[in-house]
């Protein structure tokens, strides 16, 4: 990632739209003085206003709440960190899913890799032993749900109907998440889990990531959050 700093002066007021989305986008003008060569080899000092934009932080307060409002869909009493604790440091995004940390991502573009290892390194800070994933989603499409398969395995494990889980392997080496999660639902029962799993060997670390729509990834975790919790009761009561 290339970092520009620009030190100017506002020509005029910043304005601020709204997508058709609902993101808010402000866009402002900055004066900044520059020094170029003429022919003549001579430095001159001139002025170039240039026009930016800057999305707004809000962005991810929105997707926070959009991820909490989908939660309540399924059943879970759930609100977003910061509302709670201000500054959340390693603590998950939205709180309220039993033994997961959760790091949400509302952008059109993501880096799944590097959203999924802050995911881990943050479950390993909060030393709780919490199940780390990613929650995302792009504009006007559905909720996926991205862990490790490590992390897969032990919620498929703990489902009573195997026979419904269905795996694609997808191994192009460029590829849309969302694309391919359709992609694979389309081949499978419409009752089937379906997930999607990757690798892209040094490119992603040799970590295999696993993807899925999170309505289907839910019906896993009620069931293995039924046992964690039942695990945890049994090892209060000894």
């Amino acid at each position: 990632m290339n970092k520009v700093i620009l030190i100017g002066r506002l020509t005029k007021d910043p304005e601020t739209r709204y997508t058709q989305s609902g993101l808010q986008v402000t866009t402002f003008t900055l004066a900044v003085d520059r020094r170029f060569a003429k022919k003549d080899s001579n430095l001159r000092a001139g002025r170039r206003e240039m026009r930016m934009g800057l999305y707004s932080r809000n962005r991810g307060k929105r997707g926070e709440r959009l991820w909490c409002s989908f939660c309540r869909e399924q059943g879970y009493d759930v609100h977003r960190t910061a509302q709670y604790r201000g500054n959340t440091g390693a603590a998950g995004d939205v709180e309220g899913l039993p033994f997961v940390h959760v790091e949400v991502k509302y952008v059109q573009h993501l880096n799944i890799r590097m959203a999924m290892e802050q995911s881990i390194h943050d479950a390993a800070a909060e030393e709780k032993g919490n199940l780390p994933i990613v929650a995302h989603k792009r504009t006007r499409e559905e909720w996926l749900v991205t862990m490790t398969e490590s992390g897969w395995k032990i919620l498929s494990g703990a489902f009573d109907h195997q026979e419904r889980i269905v795996t694609v392997f997808d191994r192009r080496e460029k590829f849309n998440i969302q694309k391919a999660v359709t992609e694979a639902r389309l081949l499978s029962d419409t009752k089937d889990i379906v997930s999607v799993k990757y690798s892209r060997g040094d490119v992603w670390g040799g970590i295999p990531l696993v993807t899925m729509r999170a309505e289907d990834w839910f019906e896993l975790y009620r069931e293995w959050e039924a046992g964690m919790d039942l695990k945890a009761r049994e090892a209060q009561e000894l």
